[in-house]
């Protein structure tokens, strides 16, 4: 999982910064994700190329409720 969150993290910083293809809800929902995994072991990144839309987030069955609720704490607080 390591690995594969790094790859991940990789991914979507790339882009976010060479292709400039992301949009703020799908970049406040990485980082939701990233700092959550740091509680956790969970990885995530932009989908489809960018252009908005979703994201992949990877984690444990164990985590899914620890993830959960962040996003919804944090999307309640209008942080993305």
């Amino acid at each position: 999982m390591t690995v594969l969150r790094e790859l991940m993290r990789a991914s979507h910083q790339s882009l976010k910064h060479d292709f400039e293809v992301t949009v703020p809800a799908t970049d406040g929902l990485v980082q939701i994700c990233a700092a959550a995994f740091a509680r956790t072991r969970c990885c995530a990144n932009d989908w489809r190329g960018g252009f908005g839309g979703a994201i992949v987030c990877l984690c444990r069955t164990d985590d899914i409720a620890s993830i959960t609720k962040a996003v919804e704490e944090n999307t309640k607080n209008n942080l993305i």
